[in-house]
């Protein structure tokens, strides 16, 4: 996880506050542990505000209204004592951007506001006192961090084999368990393919586990043609649980529809699934009990003797071990200490987790020259690389060791701003505030030429809450990969063109010989222009397609018209008329794209047609 713009809606003290029963009930926990702290803070920072300092007068009603408050900020000043056992929510101010990239080594999951100038971090007393050293105010938001911790308490005193209070998210185990489940339910669309030892496992092999991969495909399509393949990683950083439900979301979205949803059935006839769900096991157990373990459990290269804390703790940070451009920025990017949570290890790869993906990276995608050395990868490269973290709000792409932009900057541009509509994050190149070296994007596109991404998701934490996870991030993140799904073909051009929605048969079920209405909106504008501005063009034209992707050597296009008349807007409602007499019975895919005046065209999307023979539901004499 790195960093985010965000917009900040926190309230002051003085602002009213509604506070339900269930707020209570939730606060109840931690409220009595919490009314001393929340006392000293307001003794010392808000005299103003409450005349007394004994916790006798009026002071439970205030600070249960300060408790059901969106958020309280208090200051965070150099002579307030903090609690060096907690983790808590802090805001810091700066003046100047150096300031963040100061203090970049020290934080790896920073929300940043460059409008408000406020950067956003989960983080102990150590953290606290770096910001501050760097000549940064710093607040902290108390019921934010109550809020966090009573989650955070529910995990240390539930179930060890499952995660208590975050019903939506799976274990490492329970994740093997829906792999061997996805291959049981749709044995020739699944297969899990082990690539390697965790750490642990690599030591001894009764303990850790094995990194596996879920493939899904067609295997019934396969051919000497290889399919483009999307390998999405998650859970390389131990304590962001949201990623690997978003991939186990994506798993299920391609197989539970196939054969029902057109996108879903295609994207899986023609292209390849890679996902590696938890890319760091060893860790990942170790935050199901509620610690922040970011790094993997690697006590011999990463030893850490002393109290682990969330930035004290023991192992290499996985994301600062790839070998592409490893340990290339100074000790900006990564950091050289084994407690510190960007610990780069004492050698590139010297994980056996970084060594297992980079090994099976090697055996999906082709290898194209060094892109370091300047030159392009083409603009046909087929497939894509995601790694998929958490929680600053960010669609990211190479490079992140440096500002310089990359030589495929200009279509990065362009697909990152499409997959950012969907997830309203920003979009940027990595090294946009500070850099930061050996991650696995810049490796993937470095090393292959694969068109790699990053995804920070949103929420207030690394365990983001059940309901939020479900009703926000997982829908708008679903949508950000079934469009880049879309693009497996070309992800370097097809985004530069519009987007095919809405794409629909005037009937789904049709008698032979009967002409079909197809209809689609055509559309250019869907970009996120939060961070710059991205041309948009007039459509061209729009085509149909039926049984075969618009690009292949079998696609017999058919021409749609604009429905208002004329081809002259960056959105256009488009139509056709299919003539069904040469279609077989059964079911066919029809495929609508579109083209925008700077000769690009975009994503295809698919719907459904059933032709049958004739209409059985009546007789062929007319009688029903």
């Amino acid at each position: 996880m790195r960093r985010k713009h965000h917009k900040t809606d926190s309230k002051t003290v003085s602002e009213s506050t509604v506070c339900t029963a269930q707020t209570y009930a939730v606060l109840s926990p931690v409220f009595t542990e919490f009314a001393n702290s929340m006392a000293l803070y307001i003794l010392r920072h808000r005299r103003a505000s409450i005349r007394g300092k004994s916790m006798s007068f009026r002071s439970i009603g205030v600070l249960a209204a300060l408790f059901c408050a969106h958020s309280l900020n208090v200051s965070a000043a150099a002579d307030t004592h903090i609690d060096e056992s907690r983790i808590w929510i802090a805001q810091a101010h700066y003046q100047d951007v150096q300031a963040v990239r100061e203090i970049a080594p020290y934080f790896t999951h920073m929300r940043v506001d460059r409008a408000q100038q406020t950067v956003t971090v989960e983080t102990d007393a150590l953290g606290i006192r770096h910001m501050r050293e760097a000549g940064m105010q710093v607040e902290i938001n108390l019921a934010a961090t109550a809020r966090m911790n009573v989650r955070d308490r529910a995990l240390t005193t539930g179930n060890p084999d499952s995660i208590p209070n975050y019903a939506c998210y799976q274990t490492v185990a329970e994740t093997q368990a829906s792999q061997d489940a996805f291959v049981a339910s749709y044995p020739t669309l699944a297969s899990v393919i082990d690539i390697g030892p965790s750490w642990a496992r690599s030591q001894n092999s009764a303990n850790g586990f094995r990194l596996r991969v879920l493939k899904i495909t067609n295997q019934a399509t396969d051919s000497a043609t290889a399919k483009p393949k999307f390998f999405y990683m998650s859970g390389l950083h131990a304590r962001e649980y949201a990623p690997v439900g978003v991939n186990l979301g994506l798993a299920h979205w391609l197989l539970d529809n196939y054969g029902i949803d057109a996108d879903a059935t295609w994207l899986v006839d023609h292209n390849e699934f890679h996902l590696l769900m938890q890319a760091n096991p060893d860790g990942r157990i170790i935050a199901e009990t509620g610690k922040y373990q970011r790094k993997n459990t690697d006590n011999i290269s990463g030893i850490c003797t002393g109290t682990q804390t969330s930035s004290h703790q023991l192992g290499v940070d996985l994301n600062r071990n790839f070998p592409f451009h490893w340990n290339t920025t100074a000790g900006q990017g990564s950091s050289g200490t084994k407690c510190n949570e960007t610990f780069r290890g004492p050698t590139a790869s010297s994980e056996p987790e970084t060594q297992n993906i980079v090994t099976y990276l090697a055996t999906i995608f082709p290898v194209h020259p060094p892109v370091v050395a300047g030159q392009a990868a083409p603009d046909d490269y087929a497939g894509m690389f995601l790694d998929m973290h958490s929680n600053a709000e960010l669609v990211l792409w190479p490079w992140g060791d440096t500002p310089t932009h990359s030589p495929n900057d200009a279509a990065y541009v362009a697909f990152g701003r499409r997959m950012a509509y969907f997830n309203n994050y920003s979009p940027e190149q990595s090294d946009s505030l500070y850099p930061t070296d050996g991650a696995s994007d810049d490796n993937a596109y470095g090393t292959f030429g694969v068109p790699a991404f990053t995804i920070e998701l949103d929420g207030t934490g690394f365990f983001e809450d059940c309901t939020s996870f479900q009703n926000t991030t997982l829908p708008a993140n679903l949508a950000a990969l079934r469009y880049a799904a879309r693009t497996l073909h070309a992800p370097y051009k097809l985004p530069q063109g519009p987007d095919a929605l809405n794409v629909k048969v005037s009937a789904s079920r049709v008698v032979i010989g009967s002409p079909i209405t197809l209809s689609a909106s055509i559309d250019d504008t869907r970009y996120n222009q939060s961070n710059g501005t991205q041309t948009i063009y007039a459509i061209t034209a729009a085509t149909a397609t039926v049984d075969a992707l618009p690009w292949e050597a079998a696609a017999l296009p058919i021409a749609m018209n604009a429905v208002d008349g004329a081809f002259d807007s960056s959105s256009e409602a488009v139509n056709a008329v299919l003539d069904t007499s040469l279609l077989t019975p059964g079911k066919h895919l029809i495929y609508m794209q579109g083209s925008n005046s700077s000769g690009a065209s975009g994503p295809p999307a698919a719907t459904f047609l059933q032709v049958v023979a004739f209409d059985d539901n009546i007789f062929y004499d007319g009688f029903q």
